[in-house]
């Protein structure tokens, strides 16, 4: 029963918690890094190999989607760039 118990507490924190990485999905990278507030863009998938090519009937090419999420840092943390895709909370110095 006390196990039960604590399972639901956790479970509840979980859920209430803001998520300490975020990342973008796969074939989107970071686009112009993470502001300090948060914010940040992912610059989207990638385009086709040969787009634009031959030039009597190029293959088209469509402009990469942008899009914007933003991470909650909290107790102090700012938000970093962990990697090409993914940006984290860091305590701050």
């Amino acid at each position: 029963m006390l196990a039960d118990f604590v399972r639901l507490i956790v479970l509840v924190v979980m859920t209430l918690m803001p998520p300490q990485t975020k990342r973008c999905e796969l074939g989107f990278t970071l686009h112009e890094g993470v502001r300090r507030d948060g914010n940040y863009a992912c610059w989207g998938k990638l385009l086709p190999v040969g787009c634009g090519e031959p030039e009597d009937h190029p293959i088209p090419c469509k402009r990469p989607e942008i899009t914007r999420s933003r991470i909650y840092c909290t107790g102090g943390s700012v938000p970093v760039i962990v990697n090409e895709r993914t940006v984290s909370c860091q305590a701050s110095h």
